[in-house]
This record gives structure tokens, C-alpha cells and sequence, in this order.
């Protein structure tokens, strides 16, 4: 998996004339320091990331562990490039009541600001950022965590608005690697948690979250939906779910927001040959920055299963991974 003698301007050059690039983490690092791109999530050790740059300035990142085949991991990442569709403009709707935004200027508080009857907001697609855990947490199951970030319209110059919606895939791996009679892997917990100051910058400012709720009993009978609002009144978003699959508590400190998913054992699709789909998202405001600035976001995923064993205790296995999501304002 390791890539030797890699080139940054040469890797640099390749970017900007639009090619797919294979790298490192310590490359990606440079390339945000050098300012090709503008910000990326660094993973653990052992990761390699497909870069794609777009003219308009959007960028797409694949990234996954342990890669063994590197042309199979950068056809992976094309792949997944191609479901964007790069060109359209997303409307996010808005909550027509008491619709506002609080804005900060260099931290401090700079007013209100209220839409003149503005029914919705347009957005554009900033950028796609994958992670995959691939096969290599066999035989336990897959992680895949796709981020979507979303920039508000420019309604107002003094402030600066990101949607961040952050789409959770689990596969349980009970059907995916087959079941040998002593027992079954099912999926016991997920937990994800985003900080969006862990460095304690005063850059960011967590806006809202959703879901923003508990969700706290298991409904095997009906089929149900969870909705949410992400902004102060802001961009509206629901996904669907079936609740009868899990349990949601969800902890917050104002910087940071913990959703915990705890499935139902007992029911069948809570650990299928498909993957289970989590959806919890965040906003949050960039306060301007009066001189160059770095400031750091946290992302944490985790997944618990547990192996059930007739007439035999239960073993538990957890894995996760941690994303050190690094912005660079000039």
C-alpha cells in the first residue's frame, strides 16, 4: 500500500489540470498547506486518499485503510465521483417562522440577520468526502461514512454557513460473510460524535444538529420518519428510517454533538446483507478571521457488535475511526 517517492509539485500539477491523484497522508497534509486545497479530513495511519479537483474550486476525496490494490481503489473513487452531479443547485428549504440567523464577526456578536420572505436557500455542493473501512473488518462488517458539505448562498457577506450532512452506512456483516452454525455477528451500537472546536478555536460556532432528539423505544410495527431542522430555522432536512431498528440518544455541550444508535438485536434487519443507513448532520458558522488562520474539527465513528453465541457469553468487538478535519483560512 505504501507509495514511495512521491512528488508534491508533480502530484500538484497533476490536480490542477484535473487529473485523479493517488496519495498519502502526510501528502494530503502538504497540499493543504500549500493551499491546492482548502481543507480535508486527515484519517489514521494506513490510509490512502483519490483527490480530484474540479476548475470551479470543488473537490472530491476518497479515502480507505489498508488499501492492497491501488488501481482498484482509485477505480472505487471514480466510481463514486461519478454519482455527484456536480452541476446542479441544491435548494435546501427553510422554516418561514421566526427564520434567523445569528452572526458573528471576528468572533463577536454582529446581529441578526432575517431573510425578507426568502422561501428557500440556494446551496452548491462544495464537496464529496468518502471513507470506507472496505473488507477489513471481516468478519464483523463495513463502515462507510460519506460527507456532503453545503454552503449557503452568500446572503450575507459577514457570515459564512455550512451544512454538513453526514451520511453513516453499517454493514452488519451477519449475511455478508455467512453464518457457520456456532453463531451470528449482529450490530449492537453506533456511535458518531463531531467537535466542531476540539482545538478551541474561535472560528467555528456549532449552529444546530439534527436529529436533535431521543429516540427511545423500539416500534417493531410501524414504519416511521425522522425529521429535522439544521440552521437557527434554517435548512430542513428529513430522512427516512425505520425506527424499529434502533434507539437514538443524543448528548451535546453546545461545541460539540454525540448521537448514539443502539439497534435491536431481535429484529431481522438490524443485521442484513445490506447496508443500514444513518443520517445525522450539523451546521455550523465560520466566524471571519482577521488574519491567516488554522482551525481543526473532530469526527469520530464508531461500531460495536456483538457475537452471539447460543448458550455461550456474548463477544463484543468495536471498531472505529478518527478524522482530524483541518480548515486553512488566509
Amino acid at each position: 500500500m505504501h507509495l514511495t517517492n512521491q512528488d508534491v509539485s508533480k502530484i500538484s500539477i497533476g490536480l490542477k489540470k484535473g487529473n485523479f491523484e493517488v496519495m498519502d497522508s502526510q501528502i494530503l497534509k502538504n497540499l493543504v498547506k500549500t493551499g491546492v486545497i482548502p481543507y480535508a479530513p486527515i484519517f489514521g495511519d494506513n490510509t490512502l486518499y483519490a483527490v480530484k479537483i474540479l476548475p470551479d474550486g470543488k473537490f472530491f476525496i476518497y479515502a480507505g485503510t489498508n488499501i492492497k490494490n491501488i488501481s482498484k481503489f482509485l477505480n472505487d473513487a471514480k466510481r463514486e465521483f461519478s454519482k455527484v452531479d456536480w452541476g446542479k443547485t441544491i435548494t435546501l428549504k427553510i422554516e418561514p417562522s421566526n427564520f434567523s440567523w445569528k452572526v458573528k464577526i471576528n468572533g463577536k456578536p454582529g446581529g441578526t440577520y432575517k431573510p425578507e420572505g426568502t422561501p428557500s436557500v440556494s446551496a452548491h455542493i462544495e464537496s464529496k468526502i468518502v471513507w470506507s473501512s472496505h473488507d477489513n473488518w471481516k468478519p464483523r462488517g463495513k463502515l462507510k461514512l460519506v460527507w456532503e458539505i453545503y454552503r449557503l448562498a452568500d446572503t450575507d457577506p459577514q457570515a459564512d454557513y455550512r451544512v454538513v450532512d453526514m451520511k453513516t452506512f453499517v454493514w452488519s456483516g451477519h449475511y455478508l460473510y455467512g453464518d457457520s452454525g456456532t453463531g451470528v455477528w449482529q450490530i449492537d451500537t453506533v456511535k458518531v460524535y463531531a467537535n466542531v472546536k476540539p482545538d478551541g478555536n474561535s472560528v467555528f460556532d456549532l449552529a444546530d444538529f439534527g436529529p436533535t432528539h431521543d429516540v427511545n423505544k423500539y416500534d417493531s410495527k410501524v414504519k416511521s420518519s425522522i425529521s429535522y431542522t439544521l440552521g437557527i430555522g434554517g435548512a430542513s432536512v428529513t430522512i427516512q428510517q425505520v425506527i424499529k431498528l434502533f434507539k437514538i440518544v443524543v448528548d451535546t455541550n453546545g461545541e460539540w454533538v454525540k448521537w448514539t444508535y443502539t439497534f435491536n438485536r431481535n429484529e431481522p434487519g438490524s443485521y442484513a446483507d445490506s447496508w443500514i443507513k444513518l443520517e445525522p448532520g450539523y451546521q455550523f458558522i465560520t466566524n471571519i478571521s482577521s488574519s491567516p488562520t488554522t482551525a481543526h474539527q473532530k469526527l469520530v465513528a464508531s461500531v460495536e457488535w456483538t457475537y452471539n453465541r447460543p448458550l455461550l457469553p456474548d463477544d463484543h468487538w468495536t471498531g472505529s475511526t478518527i478524522i482530524d478535519w483541518i480548515w486553512n483560512f488566509k
